[in-house]
């Protein structure tokens, strides 16, 4: 009971926590948090002037008008700074994006890579029992015709004992191909004849 408790606590305090983080992304991508700071930048220069103001007689409308023009170019570097940091942050998320995406293809290359390396593997494996099934002599010399890698490939995927007999019988047929085939195994350290 107090394990579900606990974990009831635990997965609302990270559903706040997700949430809070969401509003704080959201806020942080629509630029919210900018106008906000450049709001109260300018409602802070507005309430010194505002308190000048008060403190002072009231000026002239040449001197009000000079204030608010203050308060326009005090408005505008803060908009533009935040604009060119937000225009920065931005790029910068694409070519992350960017890398990520070539990251991501390559993983897939990677997969698809490895899914025809298996169906090839599992072919091998098919190949090598059909083989296996038929008389050595038969299956040596089908083997002869192939590529010495491939008929390799097709010896490692058999048993010891069943190998050595198509072995033998390849031998016996095309003594250059055995050895070919043999200096193959031997590189692979895969197959020991009986």
């Amino acid at each position: 009971m107090l394990e579900r408790i606990v974990k009831m606590k635990l997965v609302i305090g990270v559903g706040l926590l997700a949430f809070l983080l969401s509003v704080g992304v959201t806020m942080f991508f629509t630029g919210t948090f900018n106008r906000v700071n450049a709001q109260a930048a300018s409602e802070v220069v507005r309430n010194e002037k505002t308190d000048q103001k008060i403190a002072q007689p009231i000026a002239k409308s040449d001197e009000s008008q000079s204030n608010a023009n203050s308060v326009v170019k005090t408005e505008n570097p803060i908009d533009r700074s935040s604009n060119k940091a937000l225009e920065m942050q931005v790029e910068k998320y694409k070519a992350e994006t960017a890398a990520e995406e070539a990251k991501l293809a390559s993983v897939k290359f990677e997969v698809e890579s490895l899914k025809s390396t298996k169906s090839s593997v599992d072919k091998y494996q098919q190949l090598a029992k059909i083989y296996s099934s038929m008389k050595s002599e038969d299956a040596a010399t089908v083997l002869c015709e192939l590529e010495p890698s491939m008929t390799e490939q097709l010896l490692s995927k058999m048993s010891d004992r069943t190998a050595g007999k198509i072995m033998g019988a390849i031998a016996a047929q095309n003594p250059t191909y055995a050895a070919k085939v043999s200096k193959i195994l031997a590189n692979a350290g895969s197959t020991s004849f009986e």
